[in-house]
């Protein structure tokens, strides 16, 4: 702001948004919030949160005063009183007496500015970060450090953060290693916004039970310190850790809270302790001193056994007989129950879940089969990555560059890394190839694509699961389906009987033959439109086929046409044809070919010539089959 031109800055102008006003003319930042405050009011659970929820203070600087109405307000929901219930006596006090002390907000008055030294004449730039935890609150506070070519230092406040302690009883010592991430999280966030090359980043505690967990490897501890500790490694290095006495933390103010009156002008709070601004002056570090039999004891509580792996094939039971079940959703509902049971049995009455199943409820019993199957049929190939040890060659998952996700699971590796597929088709869990879950998930795919074939149902299943030796899994598993049955199974086949011996004995061209009419046939002549047939003669042994034409079907015009056949292939031994019933279905003209007068006549013919006519058994077409086809392909 000095920087501006004095015309450019206007007198008295003030900039008020979310309830926070800046003067523009001094450069400060103020709190436009006000109260109600009336001593003799019944004031409920509702009011009270509407009130303290008013309060916008982004950066914390107000942190010690607002974490007493956050411990107010969580006694109000320890003690089950309802939205318009009004406070208890004892209540009521500290809500009035904190609402009265809120006037004292006109007066606090914060410097925007955080780095007045011109940036050309800084030298140095350092971020400090403080963490403190009591029985009812938690936090932290950072301060940037500011030393000029002369060697004069400023230390400002940059922000701070505060959480009331949870509700489940949490020692102190994990609340102040709680503290301590949040410590961290601040001072990396503050290093990212500010972005500024800073030359040290120190983070001070006052326990040293949090110290001692820090300043040794994650490894070391049980899963809560551990997970916490590997946070805190990545976003500050374990050597900037530094012991705080308790008198000159400023993050004590934030766990024991303050009032407005004393925190505007605590100096402690606005700008760090006095020695800060000397190394020199830094506490010295006596930990190997000052750690007492109970502290020791306390850090020893938390230290991981040392366990000697053994490798013994241990199976996970499951918790009902899943070879029961025919059918995978069915499976997956019962567990879902049975899950949903336990929890309940852990949950007060009224959080209780008794509604329908959720799809979350539905994965996390997925992923308990999924989780037993690999388990128990790849139990030495996990120990093996487990341990951090590669596959021996032999091994059957060797080409599969298995690897364990963040769930356990065993997964196909594979040079999809950089794809933009999902990450279960990138990396399919991996599954054996005879598993009654594994023929059941099958079953489930096979059904999900309406009954497709071997092919779509695999492609389907890859999606997510890879399956040993995945095509032949699913051919047995389709093989069985009942329905895949009944739609492809083919209908009852009769065994034909031998061939007849005019069909397979060695005899002249023509000597049996199969005798079919084809028509009417339309033709166009002078004299109009008219109906033609065609009289078909098949060799019965050689299939060769002679054609006469016919302009009807009298016995007059078949005879003729039969002495033509005969005068140029010879006369035939055997004639065969469809039966008189047959021939009841045919044109009216082929009728009176086969009336008793013109059969006579025919017949007649036939014995004239030594020529035997026979007719097929009634309803058996199959017999006239061969030249019937002749007369189709026609």
């Amino acid at each position: 702001m000095n920087d501006l031109p004095s015309e450019k800055i206007e007198e008295h102008k003030q900039v008020t948004t979310l309830r926070m006003s800046w003067n523009c003319k001094n450069d400060e930042l103020s709190y436009n919030i006000s109260m109600e405050i009336n001593e003799k009011k019944e004031y409920t659970k509702r009011e009270v949160l509407s009130a303290a929820s008013r309060i916008y203070d982004p950066l914390g600087y107000l942190t010690p005063f607002i974490i007493r109405a956050k411990t107010l307000i969580q006694e109000l929901w320890q003690r089950g009183l309802r939205w318009e219930d009004p406070l208890p006596h004892d209540l009521k006090t500290t809500w009035t007496r904190w609402i009265i002390e809120w006037k004292e907000i006109e007066n606090v008055q914060i410097p925007r500015c955080l780095i007045k030294i011109p940036m050309k004449n800084i030298i140095r730039l350092e971020l400090h970060g403080f963490s403190d935890a009591s029985e009812r609150a938690y936090g932290g506070a950072v301060y940037i450090k500011m030393i000029d070519v002369e060697g004069r230092g400023a230390i400002k406040l940059v922000v701070a953060k505060s959480k009331v302690a949870p509700l489940k009883s949490v020692t102190l010592p994990r609340l102040e290693l709680v503290a301590a991430l949040v410590t961290a999280k601040l001072i990396s966030h503050v290093k990212q916004v500010i972005d500024l090359n800073m030359d040290r980043i120190c983070c001070w505690s006052d326990s040293q039970i949090t110290l001692c967990w820090i300043r040794n490897a994650a490894r070391t501890w049980k899963p809560f310190v551990k997970n916490r500790v590997e946070s805190i490694h990545e976003l500050v290095k374990p050597e900037d850790w530094r012991y705080c006495p308790t008198k000159d933390n400023p993050a004590d103010i934030i766990t024991r809270g303050t009032t407005l009156r004393k925190l505007k002008d605590n100096r402690l709070w606005w700008n760090g302790p006095k020695w800060l601004h000397d190394e020199s002056q830094w506490p010295k570090e006596r930990l190997h001193r000052t750690v007492t039999k109970e502290i020791q004891n306390i850090i020893e509580e938390e230290r991981r056994s040392t366990v000697i792996m053994m490798n013994v094939n241990v199976t996970i039971p499951p918790i009902f007989e899943v070879e029961k079940f025919g059918n995978f959703e069915k499976v997956l509902r019962l567990t879902a129950y049975c899950n949903r049971f336990v929890s309940n049995c852990k949950t007060l009455p009224e959080r209780r879940r008794l509604r329908e199943l959720t799809s979350e409820e539905m994965i996390t019993a997925e992923k308990y089969w999924l989780k037993i199957v690999q388990r128990n049929e790849f139990h030495d190939e996990i120990q093996i990555l487990q341990n951090g040890r590669p596959l021996p060659k032999e091994n059957r998952l060797k080409t599969l560059d298995p690897f364990l996700d963040e769930d356990g699971f065993l997964r196909v590796g594979g040079r999809l890394r950089l794809s933009d597929l999902d990450y279960e088709m990138k990396y399919p869990i991996i599954l054996p190839k005879k598993h009654h879950v594994v023929n059941l998930i099958i079953d489930r795919a096979h059904s999900n694509t309406l009954h497709a074939g071997n092919n779509q149902t695999l492609t389907t299943l890859r999606q997510n699961f890879w399956i040993l030796n995945g095509r032949a899994a699913v051919k047995g598993v389709l093989r069985n389906c009942v329905i895949c049955k009944k739609q492809e199974t083919r209908p009852f086949e009769q065994k034909m009987a031998d061939l007849p011996k005019m069909r397979t004995s060695e005899t002249f061209p023509f000597e049996n033959t199969g005798l079919d009419f084809i028509g009417p046939l339309h033709i166009d002549r002078e004299d109009g439109c008219t109906k033609v047939y065609i009289c078909l003669f098949t060799c019965m042994v050689t299939r060769s086929i002679h054609l006469e034409l016919l302009s009807d079907l009298s016995a007059e015009r078949f005879i003729q046409a039969f002495n033509r056949f005969g005068s140029r292939r010879g006369y035939p031994r055997i004639i065969q044809s469809d039966n008189f019933s047959t021939f009841k279905m045919a044109d009216r003209q082929l009728k009176n070919l086969f009336s008793r007068p013109s059969v006579d006549k025919v017949q007649r013919t036939m014995i004239r010539h030594r020529i035997e006519w026979k007719f097929i058994t009634e309803r058996a077409l199959f017999a006239t089959k061969l030249y019937r086809l002749n007369a189709s392909g026609l």
